[in-house]
């Protein structure tokens, strides 16, 4: 990235979870992040880009599209949710708030056991497992509330029948975080024109159990574009 833009936005990243990381920002918002977003698109002088998220990266793609869909040529979104409100039920939604703030004040290797399965499936790599579980050991419980928290309660649902910009969807079959045949197959109900491409055996981290899959699925996207 040009130091420019790094100085004009601050620090933004998104790591293989699919979380965002502000730095300078204590508590993360849609609305926060989305407009750093709008600020480095305009400062790299990027022309209506393909916007790409994973997990709760798509609830901030979905939420720039929202304030500024003029800005982007097409959205990729992967394991997708319009917000744990906009996506699930109001009780499931309550529930998965209430148990991150629990798993945030437990011992981090017991929150590890509990979320790799939801997040993996048994077939992957031991690489793979080790990965993720490093970066869960670097969590910090009062970065991850808010970061779970604000695209959690987030409702998108009206973004969704509004899109006119190409549209993939891509799930895996074995994801239970955002099920392919419950969660993405409403998301594409509700984008207009959009693609949904199921992978065989892949789990909500679909892009690390199943990288050429997710690959040639966004490189046939992109070339029928």
């Amino acid at each position: 990235m040009d130091p420019a833009a790094g100085r004009a936005v601050g620090r933004i990243y998104r790591d293989r979870l699919g979380r965002t990381w502000l730095r300078g920002v204590r508590r993360p918002t849609t609305d926060v992040d989305n407009r750093r977003l709008r600020q480095l698109l305009d400062v790299l002088g990027l022309d209506r880009p393909t916007v790409v998220g994973q997990s709760f990266g798509t609830v901030y793609a979905l939420a720039l599209y929202r304030q500024r869909p003029q800005a982007v040529g097409a959205l990729v979104l992967v394991s997708a949710y319009a917000g744990w409100a906009g996506s699930l039920s109001a009780e499931e939604t309550e529930r998965r708030i209430r148990q991150t703030e629990r798993d945030m004040s437990a011992p981090v290797e017991q929150t590890i056991e509990k979320w790799l399965p939801t997040l993996l499936t048994p077939a992957a790599s031991p690489d793979v497992v080790e990965l993720v579980a490093t970066m869960m050991r670097n969590f910090r419980p009062t970065g991850v509330r808010p970061a779970v928290t604000a695209p959690g309660a987030a409702d998108l649902r009206d973004v969704l029948t509004t899109i006119a910009v190409p549209t993939l969807l891509i799930y895996g079959d074995a994801d239970v975080r955002s099920p392919a045949d419950i969660v993405g197959r409403d998301m594409h109900t509700r984008i207009p024109g959009s693609t949904l491409v199921v992978i065989p055996d892949a789990p909500h981290m679909v892009n690390l159990e199943q990288p050429k899959a997710l690959n040639t699925a966004i490189r046939r996207f992109a070339c029928e574009d």
